[in-house]
């Protein structure tokens, strides 16, 4: 299952006067045969608010789209880690099970 949403969040102690825009990008996956999900999760910044602790490193406002400059977009990351997930020691999770 995926999900993807917008947060409004800040950094550390700052309050809400604070916040940046962040885009968010979830997938639980579900592993049946060791009962346990893993949650991959991505997080792209939109919107830096000026009164953000990251204004001062990356600047305030909207944020460059990955394609402008030179990356892939983070949409397209997460689709090929979804996609190219695996698991190389069942052993991580107690019972040595196989997929």
């Amino acid at each position: 299952m995926t999900a993807v949403g917008q947060l409004a969040v800040s950094k550390g102690r700052q309050g809400r006067g604070a916040e940046n825009i962040v885009q968010v990008y979830l997938a639980n996956i579900r592993l049946k045969n060791v009962s346990t999900d893993v949650l991959i999760t991505a997080y792209e910044p939109l919107l830096i608010n000026p009164l953000s602790e990251s204004a001062r490193t990356v600047g305030a406002g909207a944020t460059v789209p990955a394609e402008q400059s030179g990356c892939l977009p983070v949409q397209e990351v997460f689709r090929r880690t979804i996609s190219s997930f695996k698991i190389h020691d069942w052993n991580l999770f107690g019972g040595g099970a196989v997929a």
